[in-house]
């Protein structure tokens, strides 16, 4: 078993790439999308919504996600001092 410290060491690690994925795609959303034959765009966590709806809720979606980032990176930079 991986110690505890090693363990939170690629969790940290997997947060930096999270957060550097979301700065490189700022105006796409960091994920894939899948289009049905009907039109609707899912992803693994939205959908099947019409393109208006899904581009709502995914922009809700990254918020929340930069915001958790951002508070994790700013806890690890208060762990690690």
């Amino acid at each position: 078993m991986t110690s505890l410290r090693k363990r939170l060491e690629n969790v940290l690690a997997e947060l930096e790439n999270i957060k550097n994925a979301l700065a490189i795609l700022s105006s796409n959303p960091p994920c894939c999308w899948t289009l049905s034959e009907e039109g609707l765009i899912s992803c693994d966590c939205l959908g099947p919504l019409p393109r208006e709806d899904f581009l709502k809720e995914c922009e809700k979606c990254r918020a929340e996600i930069e915001r958790i980032v951002k508070n994790l990176v700013a806890a690890k930079a208060a762990f690690f001092i």
